[in-house]
């Protein structure tokens, strides 16, 4: 299990990547700088075994934009006492926030998840969440930005990290370009101890895919 590695250098990177969420507490890890952009990322991850009464966990793999300049984020929210899994999108400076479509997220199940640039210069993002019973949402996110960093997140407003690891499956990453730099066990991490676990890569016609078996997130020591 990895510890957390504090880099005063990446100090700016962590509060750009979070400043539209300044109140919550973070445990990340991130795969970067991923320069040539993302061209697809889908896997899958498991839902904790109990629900959360007060506070509000957001469970999240996700991408971040060029520069700094927001989120798309396929989200596991605890609040409420139950969790749902649901499409998100979110700028650092909160100018645009867009939550759209969910679905429910019963305990200790599997999730998964699509996020797919559309491919066309533009730069938008289509994605979609789904559950082991076969429910489904998706949304097309008309945000004209490159994705150049992936993020595995447990963020957390006013609640302790008492319900177990956070475990992502099953992940592949497809980015355009041949650099593979950023594709290693060794990520940028804050605030967490972690697990890369089957990590891969791999070119052709001008992408390079790097898929991880498994991550795990576990409170920091």
């Amino acid at each position: 299990m990895k510890t957390i590695t504090s880099l005063a250098s990446l100090v700016a990177l962590a509060s750009a990547l979070f400043a539209m969420s300044a109140s919550a507490d973070h445990h990340f890890i991130d795969f970067y700088p991923i320069n040539s952009g993302v061209k697809s990322m889908t896997g899958q991850m498991q839902v904790p075994s109990t629900d959360i009464n007060s506070g509000i966990p957001y469970l999240w793999p996700g991408l971040l934009a060029s520069g700094n300049n927001g989120v798309l984020q396929p989200v596991l929210d605890g609040r409420d006492g139950h969790w749902i899994w649901g499409n998100n999108y979110v700028d650092s400076d909160n100018s645009y926030t867009g939550a759209n479509g969910s679905v429910p997220a019963p305990l200790s199940s599997t999730l998964s998840y699509v996020l797919q640039n559309s491919n066309d210069g533009k730069n938008n993002w289509y994605s979609e969440v789904s559950n082991e019973n076969g429910d489904k949402a998706s949304y097309n996110f008309e945000i004209g930005k490159s994705m150049t960093q992936t993020v595995f997140d447990c963020e957390l407003y006013n609640v302790d990290w008492n319900f177990g690891d956070v475990v992502f499956t099953n992940t592949e990453v497809v980015a355009y370009g041949s650099d593979l730099s950023w594709c290693k066990d060794s990520p940028y991490s804050s605030s967490v101890n972690y697990k890369i676990e089957g990590l891969s890569s791999s070119t052709g016609d001008g992408t390079v895919t790097c898929k991880i078996d498994k991550v795990t997130l576990s409170p920091p020591s």
